[in-house]
């Protein structure tokens, strides 16, 4: 107490240990200065670019549907959706784009969070 006491009279915070607790985990999540990862193609919904993830690991419509619980139309109108907002002609061009943005390597990369995309 005496020395809480004393950091405030020279100008200092003091937190309980549970504030403390927030503040760090809050600044250990992005080092002062750092720039976070810039998540690839940010014209994409979360659910597109878990998509367009797994057309670059070579999933087809039906099993990306069973993958994700969807249905093979809901699949694809996603796809149809992702080919134009990357203005790909083709598949073949948006699996492309997605491998030269480090998506289709089955780690997870572009997934939406706590959804996972290694195999079934």
């Amino acid at each position: 107490m005496h020395r809480a006491l004393l950091g405030v009279a020279r100008g200092e915070a003091v937190f309980g240990p549970r504030i403390a607790e927030r503040v760090l985990a809050f600044f250990a999540r992005t080092p002062a200065g750092a720039v976070p990862a810039a998540v690839p193609f940010p014209q994409l919904t979360d659910r597109e670019r878990e998509v367009l993830d797994l057309l670059a690991q070579g999933l087809d419509n039906a099993s990306i549907a069973r993958r994700l619980v969807l249905s093979e139309k809901t699949v694809r109108n996603r796809v149809g959706e992702v080919l134009a907002k990357l203005r790909a002609r083709s598949r073949a061009e948006a699996v492309a784009l997605a491998r030269d943005a480090g998506l289709g390597s089955g780690t997870g990369t572009g997934t939406a969070p706590g959804r996972a995309s290694g195999p079934a």
